[in-house]
């Protein structure tokens, strides 16, 4: 019986519809197949927005005519909690603010809940088994300093209250904060300079992730699928559009598939089985763009030069991967775990599922092929 092998290239990003109103710094949160951009600055800097548009994925179109925020802001944490989109603290550029303000998108109305023990901007927000935190951020009170500290919140009785729990290792603004599994990873921000470790938090305590990013970055999103944190864009000696994703099995980061063009202060999700990028800032101002892409595994190709076709093609058959490349090659399971290695040419036999073969070529870059061994 024949086996196909199947060469996976790296799929581009795709262009979605134009945001209404192009905006950087605005509260993101999805809820079903859409994901609603909130506040945020438009070209007037010196004012936030208060709209409220929402991008359906599967329509690939924007929906606007929500109630807008109570109070604009930008720089705020922003999480979805039963249903309900929560903006937490933010700015108005004259001052920060504590305050906490709930969108309920089925009844298009705002109510003010419990406020955050302490006024912050450019924090990070996320939910971990039903618990809504808030991370870190900026604050210019009290001379001005970045946090380290971590509240979460308790919605009930009405209008619920934050508790204060184990803070940050590092203190950081303009973090990426994404959950796995049972995991609440805090990636990336600035503290003072932007940063390249992460820490994730589990059993009601933040322990140091041992394999910082690639790149230091701040001002991004990060989304988490699977046992996957995907860090896209942001600002690090200037704007990026690199990629990366951790695969927090094996705690190993590698680089994806580039943002078309280099992006900060941007909005990001995952709906299905897609990432969602929206907005934000390039070097030449604002920008509306949407970009979507199908979640990466976290095992894509690591050379930053193009794809190379030509590298170290393999073969499949009876069960039996074989490689005639020249140099060293690695392959990977589904999850990321190191399954074969070796040199030169060489063959594995695998059984039936889907794996990764990473091939160093002679000039020292780095290939990866997805091989499928059907049933």
């Amino acid at each position: 019986m024949a086996f196909l092998f199947i060469l996976s290239l790296v799929q581009a990003w795709e262009t979605g519809a134009r945001m209404p109103t192009p905006r950087m710094a605005f509260a993101t949160g999805r809820v079903g197949t859409r994901v609603f951009a909130i506040g945020g600055f438009g070209e007037d800097m010196r004012y936030p927005r208060a709209e409220v548009e929402a991008y359906d994925v599967e329509a690939d179109s924007w929906i606007t005519g929500f109630a807008p925020m109570p109070w604009p802001r930008a720089y705020a944490g922003c999480a979805v909690l039963g249903g309900k989109i929560y903006v937490i603290g933010g700015t108005d550029t004259r001052m920060e603010t504590n305050r906490v303000d709930r969108f309920d998108p089925g009844s298009n109305t705002w109510d003010t809940v419990a406020s955050l023990p302490w006024p912050a901007q450019a924090l990070g927000a996320a939910v971990l088994g039903n618990h809504l935190y808030a991370v870190g951020g900026y604050s210019t009170y009290n001379e001005g300093r970045y946090l380290r500290e971590v509240a979460c919140y308790v919605p009930t009785p009405a209008p619920g209250s934050w508790d204060t729990v184990y803070s940050l290792h590092v203190p950081r603004a303009g973090l990426g904060l994404a959950v796995s599994g049972d995991r609440m990873y805090a990636v990336g921000g600035t503290y003072f300079n932007p940063l390249a470790s992460a820490e994730y938090y589990v059993l009601d305590q933040w322990r140091i992730e041992p394999m910082p990013m690639r790149h230091p970055r701040s001002g991004f999103p990060a989304v988490g699928y699977a046992e996957y944190i995907c860090a896209i864009g942001g600002h690090g000696r200037m704007n990026m559009g690199s990629v990366e994703v951790l695969n927090t099995l094996i705690g190993e980061w590698s680089d994806a598939e580039s943002l078309p063009s280099a992006r900060t202060e941007h909005g990001g999700a995952v709906v299905g089985d897609r990432i969602v990028v929206i907005g934000g800032r390039e070097m030449h101002g604002l920008v509306g763009t949407v970009l979507t892409h199908p979640l990466f595994s976290g095992m894509e190709e690591q050379s930053e030069e193009p794809f190379r076709r030509e590298a170290a093609q393999a073969t499949v058959a009876s069960g039996c991967v074989r490689l005639p490349g020249a140099g060293a090659w690695d392959v990977f399971d589904n999850a990321g775990k190191k399954v074969a290695a070796g040199a030169g040419p060489g063959e594995v036999r695998l059984s039936p599922g889907i794996y990764f073969v990473r091939t160093a070529l002679p000039d020292r870059s780095l290939t990866t092929y997805k091989v499928t061994i059907p049933r």
